[in-house]
């Protein structure tokens, strides 16, 4: 037998290149064994046959029953060489045919010993995308893990964003809050400062009426000022006549005229007094 290849795809083993083939080559080669035996074993008959017929032509010739025997093994013995070519030929059509067969297995064998060849390069291919498949897999589980990791610091981002919008919520409904306590005191300092300006307007209303008055005090001031001046030299005039006017009319006359020129200058005194306060005050 020839040498065995063993061929294997995912670990199991496919049958050798001869074992492949044994059934067909068996046949042949069984046939022609048994061709051969078989035509040995008419030669050898034949063989034998032919001693016979030499045997027996010189022990029987000139016997007619001997001769119808020669005959008949002479028949039979052209009937060997028949067999024994006919045999011939099928021997030889036979190793044709195992010749034919065998170039047939050494084809047959080539082209196996190809896809084996291509099957050792799938394998390879197939170890390799095996390789590559658990790369695969490791960075697949990678990416889920760093999927998962995205995932919780994604609900984390979105907590604290939800936390910070809510603060900014409450502190935007206390801005509100504030905005609207700083608008109502707005409006109540508007409308205190509508009062003012109105206190205001009545204020320099009254302030002008005032300054209307004093200057109307300031010339009846003058005016008085004027008879102040008047009276007091009227005074000493009637100072110098008072002891005359005494001596004639008596202590009565005296005081009323003592009253006549004190009167006028206590009411200048007071209008004096008042001008000076409204001045002060304002």
């Amino acid at each position: 037998m020839a040498e065995s290849t063993a061929v294997a795809i995912n670990g199991v083993d496919d049958q050798t290149t001869e074992d492949f083939f044994d059934p067909d080559q068996d046949g042949s080669n069984n046939k022609v064994t048994e061709l051969t035996k078989k035509l040995e074993s008419l030669e050898l008959e034949n063989k034998e046959m032919k001693v016979t017929i030499k045997k027996l032509t010189i022990e029987i010739e000139g016997s007619e029953e001997d001769k119808r025997i020669l005959e008949s093994v002479a028949a039979r013995a052209e009937e060997l060489e028949i067999e024994v070519s006919r045999l011939q030929h099928d021997l030889v059509t036979s190793m044709s045919e195992g010749d034919e067969l065998g170039a047939e297995v050494a084809e047959l064998k080539r082209v196996l010993g190809e896809k084996g060849v291509k099957l050792e390069e799938l394998e390879r291919e197939v170890d390799g995308l095996k390789k590559e498949k658990v790369e695969s897999e490791k960075k697949v589980r990678e990416l889920e893990r760093n999927v998962g990791l995205l995932e919780v610091r994604e609900m984390e981002e979105k907590s604290k964003r939800v936390r910070v919008e809510e603060e900014m919520r409450e502190k935007l409904d206390e801005k509100d809050r504030e905005i609207s306590g700083f608008k109502k005191k707005v409006d109540d300092l508007e409308s205190e400062l509508g009062n003012c300006k109105s206190e205001k307007n009545s204020a320099e209303q009254t302030v002008k009426e005032m300054e209307e008055r004093i200057l109307l005090w300031q010339k009846e001031i003058e005016e008085a000022e004027k008879v102040i001046a008047g009276l007091k030299d009227k005074t000493l005039d009637g100072v110098n006549g008072t002891a005359r006017a005494v001596k004639l009319n008596g202590d009565g006359e005296e005081e009323d005229s003592r009253l006549n020129w004190q009167l006028p200058l206590a009411a200048v005194t007071a209008a004096a007094v008042v001008c000076v306060c409204y001045a002060r005050c304002r």
